[in-house]
């Protein structure tokens, strides 16, 4: 729930919009370096009811536990299926070659650098402006509104993006960690490599919670997306998951 507070300071006793974002954007860069330390359970909602996940980190990478369906324990039969192929997960990963582990770490790293490349480039892609502040959750907030820079130039394809969108973030006071983020494309961008099109519509939504001093992973995320693949399929999906019960892993298994 989002309560108003005030109105920005006017005496300039406050950070400005580049000072806060450019903080948060340092927070962001922790939580992602700490990110592996933590298991955690995630729950997927979709038309068809909710999956619970347990995902730990296994020889490097998540693996991800079938644990419930529609909020209920597994039967004994597929409980001990799953556990068959956590096991034979394990042990493959224990045994295989030099060249599939690197591949198997490439691949994880690559995802976690273009997240990191996402965060750097807010600073790049957008104008921020002051909004009144307001409580979220129970942390007082700054709220920066987003706006795309007309002659921004995305570094990567990943990043092409971010052209089309703006969005509202709401960044702990203290912290500076960020507690909600909304982003909503606001004019079709094409991503040229995949010829697709993100279209207008398309929103994300990320809540955050603190998981260990200094360390705050997400708690939701919601993605309801357009678009249309090779110029002729249009492709809408939704996503909408909770994570919770963040707990540092056993650093011997990881």
């Amino acid at each position: 729930m989002l309560t108003l507070l005030a109105a920005p300071s006017q005496g300039g006793t406050t950070p400005d919009p580049n000072d806060i974002i450019q903080q948060s954007v340092g927070a962001s860069h922790r939580n992602l370096s700490m990110a592996p330390e933590f298991d955690y359970f995630e729950r997927q909602l979709s038309r068809d009811g909710s999956k619970t996940y347990a995902v730990t980190m296994m020889n490097g990478t998540p693996y991800r536990r079938l644990m419930e369906i529609n909020s209920q324990p597994l039967s004994p039969d597929d409980h001990r299926r799953e556990q068959q192929k956590e096991d034979a997960a394990r042990a493959a990963r224990a045994h295989e070659s030099p060249d599939e582990r690197a591949k198997r770490l490439d691949k994880y790293a690559r995802d976690n650098k273009r997240n990191r490349l996402i965060v750097d480039q807010l600073t790049q892609a957008f104008e921020f402006a002051r909004e009144n502040d307001q409580s979220v959750g129970g942390y007082d907030a700054y709220v920066l509104h987003a706006t795309p820079k007309p002659n921004y130039q995305p570094p990567s394809l990943e990043a092409e993006v971010l052209a089309g969108m703006e969005g509202r973030f709401w960044i702990d006071q203290k912290s500076y960690q960020w507690v909600k983020v909304e982003v909503t494309v606001i004019r079709p961008v094409w991503i040229v490599r995949f010829l697709a099109k993100v279209e207008t519509g398309t929103q994300f939504t990320l809540e955050q919670t603190p998981v260990a001093p200094n360390v705050w992973l997400p708690a939701h995320f919601m993605m309801k997306t357009r678009g249309r693949l090779l110029m002729l399929f249009k492709q809408r999906s939704q996503l909408d998951a909770t994570f919770y019960d963040y707990r540092r892993g056993d650093q011997g298994t990881r």
